[in-house]
């Protein structure tokens, strides 16, 4: 079976499964589907990606990105992507963003000042 060229689904890892159910759980974020975006944010923020081990479809393309604002922001602001699927991208960005949350969504010690003030280069 090959393998998709364009996404029609949004999927993350295990870990990305277990942080999001843990910060909408605990009230961080109204859905889990804020806390993938905030995820995705991150990625972008340190411009890197990281596979994405163990896929599990989460959404629709058409319910994540009803207005393609992920979309957008992954080829604007990460243009060397340009022909690849931004929701791939998005994907391995926000698998990114789930390992800088680990431990502090695993500690209970999540604050978004940390993020907000953390010096991305």
């Amino acid at each position: 079976m090959t393998e998709e060229i364009d996404r029609k689904t949004i999927g993350a890892s295990e870990l990305g499964n277990r942080l999001l159910s843990r910060l909408a759980s605990e009230g961080l974020f109204p859905e889990e589907m804020d806390a993938y975006r905030f995820a995705v944010g991150l990625g972008l923020a340190r411009r890197k990606r990281t596979p994405v081990v163990g896929r599990r479809t989460k959404w629709n393309v058409g319910s994540f990105d009803r207005d393609e604002t992920v979309a957008g922001l992954v080829a604007t602001l990460m243009p060397e992507t340009a022909g690849e699927d931004p929701y791939r991208v998005a994907e391995e960005l926000a698998e990114t963003g789930f390992a800088e949350m680990e431990q502090a969504v695993m500690s209970g010690e999540f604050r978004f000042t940390d993020f907000f003030s953390a010096s991305y280069s």
